[in-house]
């Protein structure tokens, strides 16, 4: 960048060819025009792989609290998100690019050694309420009573979540949700247990498709 004080250049403002000319302060400014960029073109092979971030982040990001908690065991040396993330990269995405798509059965909330109940299943039988139940006895090492279930419900049509960390605790045997907003949709559900004192997690269980009322 060059500044002139007076000379030939001194009236002139705006580009010429390659040079900028600007007045700056009161003096006189002429400096080399920045270069075009050329807009990046991702390289043919990158795209499958890219469609699987964009599908896996619409998915997971509204989860990022979630997974503080339910992943946070497994990250060694990355965030929670970033496990779960990673995980859901590898093992839930089926289909070949460009017609990629969300194997739900796959998707796990959480993972962790903590025993899940012997049966569980999910419904709708009131207006706008999902409803899990689940076998409350749990005789294996680790589970407790106190366990805490969570809950969560995913909306396909509309891209959202709505889930409970602290749904019920295991004794209870069931949960109910408030799912108004997805009155008249189909979601998918999930149930999961962490124990009363976050250290342990269950790995979450798929319970399908509910038509919520």
């Amino acid at each position: 960048m060059a500044k002139l004080k007076n000379g030939i250049f001194s009236a002139l403002r705006g580009t010429v060819g390659s040079m900028v000319f600007y007045e700056m302060n009161g003096v006189n400014v002429v400096r080399r025009r920045p270069k075009k960029r050329k807009r990046y073109k991702p390289h043919p092979n990158h795209l499958p792989q890219q469609a699987k971030f964009l599908l896996c982040t619409r998915l997971l990001q509204p989860l990022t609290g979630l997974f503080r908690l339910t992943y946070a065991r497994l990250a060694v040396g990355m965030t929670a998100f970033n496990k779960a993330f990673s995980y859901h990269m590898n093992e839930a995405v089926s289909g070949t690019y460009p017609n990629l798509s969300i194997d739900f059965n796959m998707v796990r909330l959480s993972q962790g050694n903590l025993p899940n109940p012997s049966s569980a299943n999910c419904g709708s039988v009131m207006a706008g309420q999902v409803e899990w139940h689940w076998k409350r006895k749990c005789r294996r090492t680790l589970a407790r009573q106190n366990d805490k279930a969570f809950v969560a419900v995913y909306c396909e049509s509309l891209g959202q979540w709505i889930y409970s960390l602290d749904a019920a605790s295991r004794s209870e045997g069931h949960a109910v949700l408030d799912v108004s907003s997805f009155s008249g949709q189909s979601v998918h559900s999930w149930l999961g247990f962490i124990s009363a004192d976050g250290k342990w997690v269950s790995e979450s269980l798929y319970l399908g498709v509910v038509n919520v009322m």
